[in-house]
């Protein structure tokens, strides 16, 4: 190389060094714009916590100040009336004390007449309140214990934590103690070397404290990287609950509980939430993903450069929603609502409950029924106000839907395949269309009382009919009152009923006289289909039938009480797309998840409660729960399943 090739070569390398000088210098300027940027978002995120806490505060206070307000003025209402007691009983006190020194004064003195005017100020109507009912406040631990996690995360990676999803991929009859149980995380984007470096894992063992040990050699990404397997031995039987975290943050369906039962226990009543929908993928050589203390799974640290960053967040937006939920087709399952520490708290929608001071169109009066239209509007039957009601998506009152005969104590109801819907009263059963119109009324010459609603897989509408000696509870006249017809439910007796939604025709009915065993105490009131099965709900017998009308065969799930696998008037029930059943527990003020097999799942912790639940509704699209109170605040609660803490 000649002298003048080198020269020329330095001076470009130094032209060059000039140019990425400069660049970093922009680069630079960029990384401090979007410090200060994201540094304006924390800071605005934690003074909006700060002002929606310090609103809840001086709601606190001003409840304080109003609630000791209230006891000053009793407080001197009784010091007022001791006053005007003492002001009357002294004059007296002294004129009898006069009186009883002067025997001819005595004989004379008008005691009938005093006793009158002291009699009602003597008896005891001061009595000290009970400062036992002072109000006290209590903090709540959720506040009190924030951890960072709770305040927000800053993406790190290329992808966010609802882009990635845990799933059990185990088979049921598969997880026996020896065995190994496998999890996977699944995503459609990919697991990166960043979204290895700030994802974790855990997996626990329920009443233990220590962390249960994972096979390393078989936790491997993908060849694809969109699949991280985690595998790990069952020793003992009980609730695993495996948890991965991106960020700090759940992804989607995390923790899950993988349940293993003694040897001796029938498999088959296996945790539902365990599904083999994630494929099995050819696995790559063991991924350096970060399991949180106390494990020892280390990592390399992958720095991203803030164009890296600003890069992965405009893809991030561009997205398409809920992608992971369409790459594995597996609908809601109750069965992850009732893990530990889950708490259903993502309202989206309340409608108050009806009350002294405050009524009118956009409340109800305890509600029993309700249905989903297409349009995603709520139909809801303010039973005891005799009046059914529309509300839009988010909680506005539309109408009021107008009967063909005037509702009388309406409460059942069902949306149709065809978009209308049917609403039960005491009086009749009624068709309108998808905007409130009254289409027709059903026939009801074989009916005595009936309860519950559903359509079958023949598009049949199918009701409970019960006869007791009498027709409707009311709403019929004297002469159409009628024990029995021929052919119809003798007394004493529980059917059901099918009828032709086409022509509104009885097309058969089926005894339930072999399944009812206290006909006395019976009260067979909400019915669910699915899947050619039909869920009956006897809140008389605290108990949910689950009845197959071709077969006939008939199970049997629930007793009375409090505790586990009990209820106390059931009332409302849907089903996930796994069959497994959330139940509304109405006395015992729950819910509670049961498998398709009547396995009890656990108690799903709401927030706010459920008061004196009865009806329950589910979008099966966005899987929103709905739920009717008949006491408390809010007469009808929407709940987002896709989140929970």
């Amino acid at each position: 190389m000649q002298l003048n090739e080198l020269v020329t070569k330095i001076q470009s390398r130094l032209l060059l060094n000039d140019q990425l000088i400069k660049q970093l210098e922009e680069e630079r300027e960029d990384v401090v714009s979007w410090q200060k940027e994201e540094q304006r978002k924390v800071e605005k995120h934690f003074q909006d916590v700060l002002r929606r806490i310090g609103a809840a505060r001086d709601g606190f206070l001003s409840q304080l100040d109003k609630e000791a307000t209230n006891r000053l003025q009793s407080l001197d209402l009784r010091e007022q009336c001791i006053n005007s007691a003492c002001l009357v009983l002294s004059p007296e006190l002294i004129t009898i004390q006069q009186v009883m020194m002067d025997e001819f004064r005595k004989d004379k003195y008008d005691m009938s007449g005093c006793w009158d005017r002291v009699q009602s100020l003597l008896s005891d109507q001061t009595e000290k309140e009970d400062d036992s009912n002072l109000p006290t406040f209590f903090p709540s631990p959720t506040i009190s214990k924030v951890k960072k996690a709770d305040f927000g995360f800053l993406q790190l990676a290329e992808f966010l934590p609802q882009d990635f999803l845990l799933a059990l991929t185990s088979s049921p009859s598969s997880l026996k103690l020896g065995s190994l149980a496998t999890c996977s995380v699944v995503t459609p984007g990919q697991f990166t070397s960043s979204v290895q470096a700030n994802i974790q894992f855990s997996i626990k063992l329920q009443g233990s404290k220590t962390t249960v040990p994972f096979c390393r050699e078989e936790c491997r990404v993908s060849d694809d990287q969109k699949s991280f397997q985690i595998k790990f031995p069952v020793s003992n039987p009980g609730v695993y609950l495996v948890t991965v975290l991106l960020y700090g943050q759940h992804v989607q369906h995390s923790p899950v509980s993988v349940h293993v039962l003694n040897t001796h226990q029938e498999t088959e009543n296996m945790d539902r939430s365990s599904t083999d929908t994630t494929p099995t993928l050819p696995l790559a050589s063991t991924a350096s993903l970060r399991q949180p203390k106390p494990s020892t799974v280390t990592t390399p640290a992958v720095h991203s450069t803030s164009t890296n960053v600003s890069t992965s967040s405009k893809q991030a937006v561009s997205r398409p929603p809920n992608i992971v939920s369409r790459l594995i087709k597996q609908g809601t399952d109750f069965t992850r609502l009732v893990g530990v520490g889950c708490v259903v708290e993502n309202v989206t929608m309340k409608i108050p409950a009806a009350t002294e001071r405050k009524c009118g169109k956009s409340t109800l009066t305890m509600p029993i029924g309700m249905c989903l239209l297409q349009n995603k509007t709520v139909v809801v039957a303010s039973t005891f106000e005799d009046k059914v009601k529309i509300f839009s998506n988010t909680g506005n009152f539309i109408k009021q839907v107008v009967p063909g005969s005037p509702f009388n104590h309406p409460s059942d109801m069902i949306t149709l395949r065809s978009g209308d819907f049917v609403v039960r009263d005491d009086a009749s059963i009624q068709f309108f269309n998808s905007e409130g119109k009254y289409i027709r009324s059903l026939d009801s010459s074989q009916i005595n009382k009936c309860y519950g609603l559903a359509e079958n897989e023949m598009g049949q509408l199918v009701t409970i009919n019960e006869n007791k000696g009498t027709s409707w509870r009311r709403g019929k006249k004297e002469g159409e009152m009628k024990i029995t017809v021929e052919g119809g439910t003798a007394v004493g007796d529980t059917d059901l009923l099918f009828f032709s939604v086409e022509s509104g025709q009885l097309v058969k009915r089926m005894e339930l006289t072999d399944i009812i065993k206290d006909k006395q105490r019976s009260k067979c009131r909400f019915l669910t289909s699915w899947q050619g099965k039909l869920l009956i709900t006897d809140l008389g017998l605290d108990c949910v039938y689950t009845l197959d009308p071709v077969t006939r065969g008939v199970a049997v799930c629930g007793k009375s009480g409090t505790g586990p696998g009990c209820f106390s008037n059931p009332a409302g029930v849907v089903v996930d797309s796994l069959g497994n059943w959330l139940v509304a527990d109405s006395m015992n003020h729950r819910l509670c998840v049961y498998t398709g097999q009547g396995e009890w799942m656990g108690e799903v912790r709401l927030r706010p409660g459920a008061r004196r639940p009865s009806g329950l509704a589910m979008d099966k699209e966005s899987g929103d729960v709905y739920i009717l109170n008949l006491q408390g605040q809010w007469a009808l609660v929407r709940y987002s399943l896709n989140r929970r803490v």
